[in-house]
């Protein structure tokens, strides 16, 4: 097996899997209508509902998924069973399940408000629905952020030629978000500047080493050298555990990170999470398309270099762990092989608010209607007026007006325009 089979297994199945199968699911089950209003526009707050250019869309939504996670997941799992497994994974995860669960999840959030998951399953299953997956989400997060939270800190301070790539990376997001929703520059203008300048900070990262590894030292120095708390690591030695070190510096980095997390979840997506995505998109598609030729070209120039040194096969038991086994029994590889592709998109679909109603909505397409011209015709007429706040216990705000919401999203009235 050499890379440059690797690279046409993964164009085939791209192309295949995009022209014969999701684009019939995305016509015939879900659907969508381009001209159908969504919540950005219906809901425009300029908080968590802001009317996006499909290109910064597209790049925000592929880095998105583009993460940590199927990047680092899938050569964890070609380490511990083999390429063939792994690549197995990636051709059949994302064909019929990766791409297929993200689209219906954000179709689903934007033909309810944009509300999340757990607020959709409050109002049309059950409250006791929403309560199993808030549990579900809140131990999966902590799960994936720990895991995140632990490559990235280990990463910065492991390799502290990274540092200024990450600093300037962000503020150049920062400058998108003025630049496109404050200042109105131009999109190519804004993105070759800030996309620009994030790849000569990059570049010139091993020039900011000595500081940043200055840095690590002077915190270090903190506890005279020594850790503030040793751990057992399982994926030290080769998956086999091993005792780790808390360091000063690793706790500084992780500690920022946590700041960074917390400030694009509380800032308006527009300020922060959009625009620095954005700008990571361009970061990430340049160094895919930059790989991808580089595999490919290296089985004519460096043959060896192409070649896999990892078996194809490790066995079911990946011999790990203190005792050298996963269990008493052979561990299978499928199961375990479901937490490689984890995406950053799901922790980020449920951080939209639920605080719209079917009341409010109901409110908001009446009045949209009514500005329309279409009032006649629209169901909103038989509730010309939207009651005060009610809650049920299914959250419902009224059963006429969440009728009326619901007749709304079915008419063929002509669909606001966002101002």
């Amino acid at each position: 097996m050499n890379t440059l089979l690797a690279v046409i297994i993964g164009v085939l199945t791209v192309y295949l899997a995009y022209t014969f199968y999701a684009r019939r699911i995305d016509r015939h089950v879900i659907q969508s209508d381009p001209k159908r209003a969504t919540p950005a526009t219906l809901y425009m707050d300029g908080v968590d509902f802001m009317p996006t250019n499909k290109n910064i869309l597209f790049g925000y939504h592929f880095k998105s998924i583009a993460a940590a996670g199927p990047i680092v997941g899938a050569i964890v799992a070609a380490t511990l069973w083999g390429w063939l497994p792994a690549l197995m994974w990636l051709v059949l995860g994302v064909t019929f399940i990766g791409w297929a669960s993200d689209y219906s999840g954000i179709v689903i959030s934007v033909r309810n408000d944009g509300n999340s998951l757990s607020a959709t399953a409050h109002r049309l299953v059950s409250a006791r629905s929403r309560t199993v997956l808030l549990m579900f989400i809140v131990i999966y997060l902590l799960i994936g952020a720990s895991g995140f939270l632990s490559i990235m800190a280990n990463t910065i301070e492991g390799q502290p030629r990274t540092v200024l790539g990450i600093v300037v990376l962000t503020a150049m997001g920062l400058l998108l978000g003025q630049m496109l929703y404050r200042w109105r520059s131009g999109l190519v203008g804004a993105t070759v500047l800030t996309v620009g300048v994030t790849l000569l900070a990059i570049l010139a990262g091993p020039w900011s080493e000595p500081a940043f590894t200055g840095l690590n030292g002077a915190m270090n120095s903190l506890t005279a050298g020594h850790p503030l708390v040793t751990y057992f690591d399982p994926t030290a030695a080769g998956f086999k555990g091993g005792e780790a070190a808390m360091m000063p510096s690793l706790l500084l980095w992780a500690l920022a990170i946590c700041v960074f997390c917390y400030a694009g979840s509380v800032l308006p997506i527009w300020r922060m999470a959009q625009p620095v995505i954005y700008v990571a998109f361009w970061i990430s598609a340049t160094a895919i398309v930059l790989g991808l030729g580089g595999a490919a070209l290296a089985t004519f120039v460096k043959p060896e270099v192409a070649q896999f040194t990892i078996p194809a096969f490790k066995g079911f038991n990946p011999q790990v762990g203190r005792s050298g086994r996963c269990s008493s029994s052979p561990s299978p590889a499928a199961p375990s092989l479901g937490g490689t592709r984890c995406s950053g998109r799901s922790a980020r679909r449920d951080r939209s608010r639920t605080k719209r109603t079917c009341c409010r909505s109901a409110a908001a397409r009446c009045s949209a209607s009514s500005s329309s011209g279409s009032w006649r015709s629209s169901p909103c007429r038989s509730a010309p007026r939207a009651p005060r706040w009610r809650h049920s216990r299914r959250g419902s705000a009224g059963s006429s007006v969440c009728s009326a919401s619901r007749s709304i999203t079915r008419s063929r009235s002509p669909m606001p325009r966002s101002s």
